[in-house]
């Protein structure tokens, strides 16, 4: 993990995964290069996360992380749990770690936002398609140039076609990588299970793919997800 206020393209090309979205937390390992979207992980806690309800009464209540450096918009009936905690980083600091959980009206966990010492594995895929990419309402520069955006995609690897919607780094002659910068040594997925949508299930080639990413219920989640905004916080910014 770089200590520069931004991973560069490199640092960021290790982290990529073929996402296994709302993968649970694990302790860094060493990844390889990929072009395919990541699972966030983090280091071991170091204090049990206090979870909460917050629900949403009108369309567009924004909810903001406790240390203020995400925010997005819930659309009405919309509520979070938050699990976010103090966890010890990749150099064995404490650091606060953003998991917020996002559920639907009918209280599906459709998104999930991290952010702090992440880390993913994965590997490079040459068949992909991006299907819609839209501007974040307000992102933190990335030290390559490259935009971050609230996509949909699909790829084919070994497990093969898989669809996301993430905000996500667009490097544009590769797939996007699912992982984004947010401040001071941190990175951060914001990413949706797709599974959970039943235009996306029992996808296997690309007429399902387009099904999936071009129906109503993503392009709800887009919107979501092209609703964040960031704030750059110190690294050991807390509540």
């Amino acid at each position: 993990m770089r200590t520069s206020p931004q991973p560069s393209a490199a640092a960021l090309g290790a982290l990529l995964l073929a996402a296994t979205v709302l993968a649970g937390c694990s302790a860094p390992a060493a990844p390889e290069a990929t072009s395919a979207p990541p699972a966030p992980t983090s280091a071991a806690p170091t204090a049990e996360p206090t979870a909460s309800a917050t629900p949403s009464a009108e369309a567009g209540e924004t909810f903001t992380t406790q240390i203020g450096n995400a925010s997005f918009a819930l659309p009405a009936g919309w509520s979070v749990r938050d699990a976010s905690a103090v966890r010890m980083d990749h150099d064995g600091r404490d650091q606060w770690m953003n998991t917020v959980h996002v559920l639907d009206g009918e209280g599906r966990e459709v998104l999930l936002y991290t952010d702090g010492a992440v880390d993913a594995i994965g590997a490079v895929t040459d068949e992909w398609a991006v299907v819609e990419e839209r501007a974040i309402a307000s992102a933190l520069p990335h030290d390559e140039g490259l935009a971050t955006a609230a996509a949909s995609w699909w790829i084919v690897d070994e497990a093969g076609m898989q669809v996301f919607a993430q905000v996500s780094v667009m490097p544009g002659d590769e797939a996007p990588w699912g992982i984004f910068p947010a401040g001071d040594t941190r990175l951060a997925h914001f990413m949706a299970d797709l599974t959970v949508l039943e235009p996306c299930q029992d996808v296997v080639d690309e007429a399902d793919a387009l099904a999936c990413l071009e129906s109503p219920a993503v392009a709800e989640l887009l919107d979501v997800l092209a609703s964040l905004e960031q704030v750059d916080v110190p690294r050991d910014a807390m509540p």
